[in-house]
């Protein structure tokens, strides 16, 4: 009797934890998902600051990457549909026409700070 007292307590105390465990994986969930959906209002809201200001940028960049979320890779996601993904492909074309044009010059190849001097004078807009 007292064995089977003892493995009934054992697995009572098994099913007690799983189910605790189940309701935390539940409620984080929600949270993740609540916390996505924040975000991404915030990224809607502050789109054109995202886009236009390179500090600002580089701030919710940087709070992206910290929380596993990396907009320039996120390519078919809901970055995609906000316009990140297109400001990162209409810069690297500017940069791209940017060489093009030097090509006579120098094959194309430029070092990083001339393309950035070459686009700050270009597009009157900073890439730092």
């Amino acid at each position: 009797m007292r064995v089977l007292s003892i493995y009934y307590g054992q697995h009572m105390k098994q099913a007690v934890g799983d189910e605790a465990i189940q309701e935390k994986t539940q409620r984080l969930t929600l949270i993740f998902q609540q916390f996505n959906n924040n975000i991404q209002q915030f990224a809607k809201k502050y789109r054109d600051q995202i886009n236009n200001d390179p500090n600002f940028r580089k701030r919710f960049n940087d709070l992206c990457l910290a929380i596993g979320i990396d907009p320039i890779v996120s390519r078919k996601s809901m970055w995609t549909d906000l316009g990140f993904g297109d400001f990162y492909n209409q810069l690297a074309m500017k940069i791209l026409d940017i060489c093009a044009r030097k090509r006579h010059f120098n094959g194309g190849l430029m070092q990083i700070q001339d393309v950035i001097e070459v686009y700050k004078r270009q597009f009157r807009q900073s890439i730092d």
